[in-house]
């Protein structure tokens, strides 16, 4: 099976720009503790939960999703098996 089998068409995804407060209610209404950062339309990070939690955000008002986010962030090719996704999601530790 491959990814194109499975993969959601709809992207839900954060800005660069956007504040960190911004990103938590996403979290809360999407029910996700991570989610990829896309400026335009290129792929430039993951802002992930435990990254929050690690680094223990002062203002979550003011802070800007590009001051943690990870990158390179990981990528699949749709025509890729869902077993090379699944290896590469438990390599990352993201869901």
């Amino acid at each position: 099976m491959q990814v194109s089998e499975i993969m959601s068409k709809e992207i839900l995804s954060v800005k660069p720009s956007d504040t960190i407060t911004e990103f938590i209610s996403i979290m809360e209404k999407e029910h996700v503790h991570e989610a990829p950062v896309i400026d335009g339309k290129k792929l430039t990070g993951m802002v992930k939960f435990d990254t929050l939690v690690a680094r223990g955000i002062a203002d979550p008002n003011k802070q800007k999703i590009s001051s943690i986010m990870d990158f390179p962030p990981p990528t699949l090719k749709p025509s890729q098996s869902v077993e090379e996704a699944a290896e590469i999601l438990f390599k990352t530790g993201l869901r």
